[in-house]
């Protein structure tokens, strides 16, 4: 509702826009790494967040989603615009197990790093059994996260070995295996990444690092950043959406399933490309694998919609 109204208002709307959003990621992404979790993917207005290894990894996932609803709430429940005051909400899952970690794609046409597997569909499955303001658990993980696969290397055993749901406290009823997470039991403590400090590295490495992310990056964003234009990205476009499901891969079980992402990934990758479309994200979950594939942004064309039809076919 807060992006329908202020696309009324044109380029002050989508200046607003900008800073509401920017506001409210660099607070959510601050408290990510205050708990020590990264960022993997943003779909839309969603995030895909992974911490180390469970049990502590659970407790600390769990402390964060409990962290970022407290901060929605105190926050972001009237954000003041020139179209009225409107409130966020957020739904979180949690769930642990291993999945598959890979980057798909070639440095010339572009990368795209993915995470895939029974956690991830898990992940989402459990967003879906939350309302807002609530975070949910998978109940499976927290009985799979005892087993000695799951132990992390950077906890003794004793803070392995909780009270109760690892220091964890959940809601009785059963969400079809999900459980609402109530609260802490017992404190937990912040565990910072260390960031890289791009200031601190010596001019070979900084652009040694920057090279290999660039492919990461639509070369019209990595170039506009590159010269400084940070404020570009503050733009209502029109675009075409196409939205591709496709199946076959199993993630867990096929230990060639990186090979096929990768020859599937560059295949439909080239067709993208060739219609002038920007392959946005390939996200996994409980519906399925999916590509985004965006016409119009960030490079506009006047027959977005005969390219994206073009491109499907």
């Amino acid at each position: 509702p807060m992006s329908e109204k202020l696309a009324t208002l044109g380029k002050e709307g989508a200046e607003e826009l900008t800073r509401v959003l920017n506001d409210y990621f660099s607070t959510m992404i601050a408290l990510i790494h205050r708990y020590g979790g990264s960022i993997i993917k943003f779909g839309g207005d969603a995030m895909t967040c992974r911490f180390a290894a469970a049990p502590a990894g659970i407790q600390r996932a769990c402390a964060c989603a409990l962290a970022m609803q407290a901060e929605m709430a105190a926050r972001f429940d009237a954000v003041p615009t020139r179209a009225g005051a409107f409130a966020l909400r957020m739904k979180i899952g949690v769930s642990a197990g291993p999945v598959l970690a890979v980057s798909v794609g070639t440095v010339d046409e572009g990368l795209e790093y993915v995470l895939a597997g029974r956690p991830l569909d898990r992940m989402a499955e459990g967003e879906h059994h939350a309302t807002a303001g609530e975070v949910v658990i998978d109940a499976s993980c927290l009985d799979k996260s005892r087993s000695p696969e799951f132990a992390d290397p950077d906890f003794s055993p004793e803070s392995r070995t909780c009270s109760g749901d690892f220091g964890l406290i959940l809601d009785d009823a059963d969400r079809d295996g999900f459980r609402l997470v109530r609260g802490l039991s017992r404190p937990v403590d912040f565990y910072p990444l260390t960031p890289v400090v791009w200031a601190d590295l010596a001019a070979e490495p900084a652009t040694q690092i920057m090279a290999r992310l660039q492919a990461y990056l639509p070369p019209a964003v990595y170039e506009r950043l590159a010269e400084g234009q940070r404020g570009f990205v503050g733009e209502h476009r029109q675009v075409v959406s196409l939205f591709v499901i496709f199946a076959g891969l199993d993630y867990d079980d096929d230990p060639q399933a990186a090979a096929k992402l990768q020859h599937y990934f560059t295949a439909m990758q080239a067709s993208i490309n060739r219609y002038g479309g920007r392959l946005n994200r390939v996200i996994t979950g409980d519906k399925g694998s999916l590509l985004h594939v965006i016409f119009g942004a960030p490079v506009a064309h006047e027959d977005n919609e005969i390219r994206a039809v073009g491109c499907a076919l």
